[in-house]
């Protein structure tokens, strides 16, 4: 790209380019053309401090103020606390009744046998070992 013409500055800085369809690809390339050339950057700079400053309209930091900081309306409460319990409620919900579903599938009374039936061969075979090793000293 060769470097930015005075109208393109001026475009950059807040005006409209020729063509909307390519305003932004072409806005894209020329601020790309900027970051590697120093002598479009100085020009932007210097265009961008000549802009004149311009105040807000009265009032405005107030109300931005007033908007940030206003006490929440109670019924916004209520409805966001009913919401949120009615979400929770509804997770539990599915959270149980996939768990119950699931342990409605086991047989827990077998399965309580063999995990007994496990540990009983764990204690054994630990008991095995402690005699072969006192046996053996």
């Amino acid at each position: 790209m060769r470097h930015l013409t005075q109208t393109q500055i001026d475009c950059l800085l807040g005006g409209e380019l020729p063509d909307a369809k390519l305003a932004s690809a072409e806005r894209a390339a020329m601020l790309e053309h900027t970051l590697g050339c120093a002598g479009c950057a100085a020009l932007l700079w210097q265009a961008n401090e000549a802009l004149p400053e311009i105040a807000p309209p009265p009032g405005m930091e107030k109300r931005i103020l007033e908007r940030t900081h206003a006490n929440p309306r109670p019924e916004n409460l209520r409805s966001y606390a009913l919401r949120v319990a009615a979400a929770v409620a509804a997770a539990l919900v599915l959270l149980f009744s996939g768990a119950f579903q699931r342990l409605a599938q086991l047989d827990l009374p077998k399965l309580s046998r063999e995990i007994q039936t496990q540990i009983t061969e764990l204690f054994d075979y630990a008991k095995e070992g402690l005699t072969i090793a006192s046996e053996s000293k």
